[in-house]
């Protein structure tokens, strides 16, 4: 592509004198003039007509040019796309992160699926009906399993679930959970201290919270281990506390060995007399030798036989 440039001053021919050889205008000056016309002519662009065939260096202008306008062409369309993405989840950026501060665009949340893996959100109504956190136990007495959905990847401390025990608990009784190791079902004494379950104590359809305290299952509720509902009778609790009780006849100034219905296992705390229908209103009770499996009832006064009731209290 090529601009006119004049080859002869034909003004400056006006100002030489008559016979002056410069001042003639030969046919070859003016057919050189117009041939510098035709040829800068002939490479430019027409705006008025078709397109010419351009040079080679034209062609590679104009093929980077078209190329640098597809190219913006097809980002702008991305952009495009990606302000309309972002206005369609409402006010996240064309980039790709959230916008700052509170997201108060979202007031809802709906079609969500239930949480069956740890990656999925809980809804209110899961949490009403504890859907990943109370499950029924398989397995046997002393070998009890537990199959929580989402499925936990190891035993850590806290970790808390309602748990149904589909059979009354055996001897030294486990838990696996999600088929990891079993580790060891527990409760707490009056003392904070673990013991041992038994049967008594968690009986088939038994329903309590069991958490994992780092080394065992701990059952945060438990039955009493047992009772004998009687005149002379005991019951015993859950935190390892027992309770027995009497009624008997005593002869004045004889005393009466009293055995308990069950030995305390580790000590007796405290024992009470009283006489209910002494022989005569003058009448006291008292006792002598306590141990863990009983004691003398005695009753001071007038002669004659005394209905003493005792009480007991040990673990």
């Amino acid at each position: 592509m090529s601009n006119y440039t004049k080859i002869t001053d034909f003004a400056a021919k006006d100002g030489l004198l008559h016979g002056n050889p410069s001042k003639v205008v030969t046919g070859t000056g003016l057919g050189a003039e117009f041939d510098a016309i035709a040829t800068a002519v002939a490479t430019k662009v027409d705006v008025n007509g078709a397109l010419g065939t351009p040079s080679s260096g034209v062609a590679t202008n104009l093929t980077g040019i078209a190329a640098g306008l597809t190219a913006g062409n097809a980002t702008n369309a991305t952009n495009a796309t990606n302000a309309t993405n972002a206005s369609q989840l409402g006010g996240v950026a064309a980039s790709g992160y959230a916008r700052s501060g509170a997201n108060a665009d979202i007031t809802s949340m709906t079609a969500l699926t239930a949480p069956t893996v740890a990656a999925n959100p809980i809804r209110a109504t899961d949490l009403q009906v504890q859907l990943t956190t109370a499950f029924t136990t398989g397995g046997t007495a002393t070998a009890f399993t537990l199959t929580p959905a989402p499925a936990i990847t190891a035993n850590a401390a806290n970790q808390r679930f309602r748990v149904t025990f589909n059979a009354a608990a055996g001897a030294t009784p486990t838990l696996a959970v999600s088929g990891l190791t079993a580790k060891n079902l527990k409760y707490k004494d009056s003392t904070g201290t673990k013991q041992a379950i038994t049967s008594t104590q968690v009986p088939s359809g038994w329903v309590s919270d069991v958490e994992y305290d780092g080394t065992d299952w701990v059952v945060l509720s438990v039955l009493s281990l047992g009772k004998s509902i009687a005149a002379s009778g005991y019951t015993k609790m859950g935190d390892g506390l027992i309770l027995q009780w009497g009624t008997s006849a005593v002869t004045t100034g004889t005393p009466l060995a009293v055995t308990f219905s069950l030995t305390f296992p580790t000590n007796v705390y405290s024992i009470t007399v009283s006489v209910v229908n002494p022989s005569s209103s003058n009448n006291t009770s008292y006792l002598t030798s306590p141990t863990t499996s009983g004691f003398s009832a005695n009753v001071s006064g007038t002669a004659g036989v005394n209905t003493v009731h005792w009480m007991a209290i040990g673990n």
